[in-house]
């Protein structure tokens, strides 16, 4: 999910998808 959320809306939640990393 964190992967296609990163291109999806990586300006909106850019903080969220760097803790899930």
């Amino acid at each position: 999910m964190a992967r296609g959320q990163e291109g999806k809306g990586r300006q909106k939640r850019t903080k969220k998808i760097k803790m899930k990393k």
